[in-house]
């Protein structure tokens, strides 16, 4: 592999993850975070409304059948036209949907919904597997999620042209949602369908993959919401590669010794039946911080000897990214520049806060909450997982 091919990953000790993790803790807490936005636009409530009434239709994509999506939609402005439950490589689920009470021949446009189905099936996960990048455009796009924004106009370009003639409208406005691999392939394909004339087309995605080069990824008609240390948006070849060698170069040999210090004398006050001497304990010690010195140092000094240098990431979140994280009383949110998602953050939550229950639609209802100042606000709708 082309990023990874040159790393020996079977020399990666757990333990390296494990005390890298509590330094990233330490060093990245609630005060660093709020001083690393201190100068972004805050974000507002009555943005986060119209935020989260796009997640609701973005995650009803994740259901099982068309019922689900139907009963999802009857209370909304929106009426399913067509929906596509099964994926396949680059082939995502979505559905479309069309705004009701419309009315014919008028000036405002046509107003389309289409949402699309993040990572649910092994075709999705084919999709988000193509780290790389490939041209596109005068820059670079990852390859798989580009290959299922292609697919979306490609299917739909005909349908939507046939919508609109039938409207006698002049034009569409088509609004593209998306999580995950269903965010990064609506991007896609709203700079797709903005080629057509008759397509206006925007997109709002929740954790959507590193996806475009620098030079493409800044679009205003596109929004990528990241939910605190979300790791799919900051997750790139260049940015796992990074990652890795920054775990595998970490030192943990003084806070491994430690531990043992800290363990023994658990020991010797929890366990007396063992007898533990002074003389015991600093033979242990001993032992302990010659085995660090000579295995975790030297190896660390030679990571940083053959590995030195980080690679730059090439890919970025698209649009106009709005990040909320954990300020270390509640949710904040700010309007930052998606290069601010250029590094992975290896936290206890980076996982999680890619889902959609425990992350986007959490941080967005705490969000609230806190802005209100009401614990017993909710959403018009609830996360549906």
């Amino acid at each position: 592999d082309s990023h990874f091919g040159d790393i020996q990953l079977s020399s990666f000790n757990p333990y390296s993850y494990l005390y890298y993790l509590e330094f990233e803790d330490e060093r990245k807490n609630p005060s660093w975070k709020r001083r690393s936005h201190r100068f972004y636009k805050s974000v507002k409530p009555e943005e986060v409304m119209e935020l989260h009434d796009s997640f609701y239709l973005a995650e009803l994509s994740y259901v099982d059948t068309v019922d689900e999506i139907l009963n999802g939609l009857e209370d909304s402005d929106w009426e399913l036209v067509y929906a596509k439950i099964d994926a396949s490589p680059t082939e995502p689920g979505h559905y479309l949907a069309i705004k009701r009470t419309q009315k014919k021949k008028t000036k405002e446009p046509l107003e389309v919904l289409l949402s699309v189905r993040g990572t649910k099936e092994i075709g999705d996960l084919l999709s988000d597997a193509f780290l790389d990048a490939e041209d596109y455009r005068g820059g670079k796009a990852h390859v798989g999620v580009k290959m299922s924004g292609q697919f979306l106009v490609r299917k739909h370009t005909y349908i939507l042209e046939q919508m609109l003639e039938l409207s006698g409208k002049e034009k569409i406005k088509l609004n593209l949602v998306g999580h995950s691999l269903g965010a990064g392939a609506a991007s896609i394909a709203a700079i797709e369908f903005n080629d057509n004339p008759r397509i206006d087309a925007n997109a709002i995605g929740f954790g959507c993959p590193a996806l475009l080069s620098k030079d493409l990824a800044d679009k205003d008609y596109i929004i990528t919401v990241v939910s605190d240390a979300d790791v799919v948006p900051r997750m790139s070849g260049a940015t796992v590669r990074n990652a890795i060698l920054d775990v595998m170069s970490y030192d943990w040999s003084n806070v491994a010794y430690r531990d043992v210090e800290q363990l023994m004398k658990v020991f010797k006050e929890y366990f007396k039946v063992l007898s533990i001497t002074d003389e015991f304990e600093k033979r242990v010690l001993s032992f302990v911080k010659k085995t660090l010195d000579d295995t975790i140092k030297p190896f660390v000094e030679t990571m940083h000897e053959q590995y030195g240098e980080r690679l730059e990431p090439l890919l970025l979140p698209p649009g106009k990214c709005v990040h909320f994280y954990r300020d270390g009383s509640a949710f904040s949110g700010r309007h930052t520049p998606c290069s601010y998602f250029d590094t992975i953050d290896i936290t206890r939550t980076m996982v999680d806060d890619h889902m959609t229950p425990q992350g986007y639609h959490r941080a967005m209802l705490n969000f609230m909450r806190d802005a209100t100042n009401d614990i017993h606000f909710r959403f018009a709708h609830d996360s549906l997982f």
